[in-house]
């Protein structure tokens, strides 16, 4: 959930993360598509991995481009340091444009 608006979720469309208001149209699918699993140690010791629910095996991961994506598993060195994350406290002083990466941070 977004911090500072009430009813804005992270959830994945089309594979990329956005954080949008709830719909009233197909909550049950958004609702999916804004849930995930947090795993601890899965790629990295002491980094987390994020398991995206509506695809099983599949991770947040930190493209080259710069965009959080939902990719499936793969065993490679890119993709595991592309999926490792830290979890941070969450910061009031920083702007919007920071969002998502109050919570999410590259190794």
């Amino acid at each position: 959930m977004d911090p500072e608006r009430t009813n804005w979720y992270v959830h994945q469309r089309d594979y990329y993360l956005h954080v949008d208001p709830k719909p009233v149209e197909n909550l049950t699918l958004f609702q999916r598509d804004a849930s995930f699993i947090l795993h601890t140690d899965t790629f990295r010791p002491g980094y987390y991995a994020i398991e995206c629910i509506n695809f099983a095996n599949n991770y947040i991961r930190l493209r080259d481009d710069g965009y959080l994506w939902i990719e499936l598993e793969a065993n490679t060195s890119d993709y595991v340091d592309a999926a490792s994350f830290k979890l941070y406290e969450y910061s009031k002083s920083r702007t919007y444009h920071d969002l998502i990466y109050r919570y999410f941070s590259l190794k």
